[in-house]
């Protein structure tokens, strides 16, 4: 095989694409994805479209050019890339003029995170290399989109066990506070805390943490007396 100049921006374009959303997914690395897509088939038009489970919502993103046309893009092809996990291809006919659209589905572990959706006009026709080469972007896109959300959902759970160990250990804090106090056992202690916090309104933590604030505020400053909650 021999490389040229055009095989080292494809191999430019896909080190990028694997290494475009390294902190999140978001538009403008969506952005430059679809203008590498357009730039390599030579097309007109392009759209991603992210599936609800990869994105709350999906994302959409246009670049029109020399076509003139209101809707170019044919949802029963995309729907059947999806399906398929193949590069769709069809010819449509938009207002006055005819297209040719192609279909990229962002496929891993034979499900679709979404798909690239291109157009062009009925002269700018793919050949089987730029189609190989697209479903390539495609596929590494997807790993890098894949491998982003399961990070954030990672770190998104870190973050959950996190707050709910500080939550217990100020809930805990306060238990053996009320408990010294009012001379009860913790049970009886989680009762009057839970008991303020339905009274007030507010979750167990925020008044746990009221309790166990007061409390060292109390301590620091021996002259003031100890700052309790409401009457039980």
């Amino acid at each position: 095989m021999k490389c040229d100049a055009s095989s080292r921006v494809v191999a430019e374009i896909l080190s990028d694409t694997a290494s475009m959303f390294t902190h999140s997914v978001d538009t403008d690395g969506l952005r430059v994805v679809l203008s590498y897509c357009l730039e390599i088939t030579g097309l007109q038009q392009g759209k991603i479209a992210l599936d609800d489970s990869q994105q709350a919502s999906q994302c959409e993103l246009i670049d029109v050019n020399s076509i003139d046309t209101r809707d170019p893009f044919s949802q029963a092809i995309a729907d059947k890339a999806r399906i398929s996990l193949r590069p769709e291809f069809a010819v449509t006919n938009s207002t006055d003029s005819l297209c040719n659209e192609y279909v990229f589905p962002l496929r891993l572990h034979g499900i679709s995170l979404g798909v690239i959706h291109l157009v062009g006009s009925r002269h700018s026709r793919l050949n089987e290399y730029s189609i190989a080469v697209m479903q390539g972007i495609a596929d590494i896109a997807a790993v890098a989109i894949f491998q982003t959300h399961r990070i954030q959902q990672e770190h998104l759970l870190a973050s959950q066990l996190q707050n709910a160990l500080e939550s217990r250990v100020t809930i805990e804090q306060a238990k053996g506070i009320i408990a010294e106090r009012e001379k009860v056992d913790f049970i009886d202690a989680f009762q009057h805390i839970r008991s303020q916090a339905r009274r007030e309104q507010r979750p167990v933590r925020s008044v746990a943490a009221d309790i166990v604030s007061n409390h060292r505020s109390s301590i620091g400053n021996n002259n003031s007396p100890l700052v309790t909650v409401d009457n039980f």
